[in-house]
């Protein structure tokens, strides 16, 4: 994908991506936009990047030719403060950062009493202990209907409009809990972060599929991204279906990369375009 992006013919031309109103870019610019973003800068479409690592964290990724980072977010954890400072930033801004991309998905996916009570009844039934999870989770669910709605119309406005943390790019958990202390506690989005992260690690994820995902979709957000790898999911068992994908390339052939998923692990197709047909080229699995 570094070579596609960084190193063709065509990596420093101009190109629509369809994600972020149809505003011009360069493919090298989407590919440090996504990889190794500059944070004091804003990308096209008015975009604000976000440190990769705050997202493999958010999934418990595996980092390329590494680990799972389905860590603990304990910021007495050594292997957090060495992931932090790899990042330049403290443990407590990795957290906090981590957190906001975790309660991002959950605000989305999960606030309203039915999935809440699904996903209470869901952690009561595994081995681990989710107890503190699922007290917030049941507060949560005695805020009522009405309570919830607007507790996700102000977080999504606060998702949109927080602070950032410097370091990392991401808005910051601190203050998204601080404009909705009225209506929800800090330990009740605590418990949709930990709860939303605990699904994410499900999937079993790589750095590589965050990667594929932002660039080939036109960088994606976090949330976007969090769906998709979890609808492809090998514990998937609804029919499969094909992610549609942008080319930055004018050339006949174009290498672009997909996610496919057939009743098995996630696979990345590597794919030749042409201007009457697809071919196959590889499968990495």
């Amino acid at each position: 994908m570094y070579e596609d992006r960084c190193n063709a013919t065509d990596s420093k031309a101009l190109f629509k991506v369809p994600n972020n109103g149809g505003y011009e870019a360069t493919p090298e610019e989407e590919w440090n936009f996504v990889v190794n973003p500059d944070l004091a800068e804003t990308y096209p479409g008015g975009r604000r990047g976000t440190k990769l690592d705050v997202c493999n964290l958010a999934h418990g990724a595996q980092k390329h030719g590494g680990a799972h980072l389905d860590i603990p977010l304990d910021i007495a954890d050594n292997r957090l403060a060495e992931v932090a400072k790899q990042n330049a930033c403290s443990a407590e801004e990795l957290v906090d950062s981590v957190e906001t991309v975790a309660l991002r998905w959950c605000r989305a996916r999960s606030l309203s009493e039915d999935p809440l009570k699904r996903a209470i009844k869901k952690l009561g039934e595994t081995q681990e202990d989710h107890s503190e999870t699922i007290r917030g989770l049941d507060a949560l669910v005695k805020l009522g209907a009405k309570t919830l709605k607007k507790l996700g119309e102000m977080l999504g406005e606060a998702l949109e409009k927080g602070p950032r943390v410097d370091k990392t790019g991401e808005r910051s958990f601190a203050a998204l809990a601080e404009c909705v202390k009225d209506l929800a506690s800090r330990e009740m989005l605590e418990a949709l972060s930990r709860y939303s992260r605990t699904k994410h690690m499900e999937t079993k994820a790589r750095e590589e599929d965050f990667i594929g995902l932002r660039l080939y979709t036109g960088g994606l957000r976090s949330r976007s991204c969090s769906r998709l790898l979890l609808s492809l999911s090998p514990s998937c068992t609804q029919s499969p279906s094909l992610t549609s994908a942008h080319a930055h390339s004018t050339s006949l052939h174009t290498c672009i990369h997909i996610f496919f998923i057939s009743f098995a692990p996630l696979c990345l197709y590597k794919i030749s375009m042409s201007s009457t047909s697809l071919c196959v080229l590889h499968v990495h699995t």
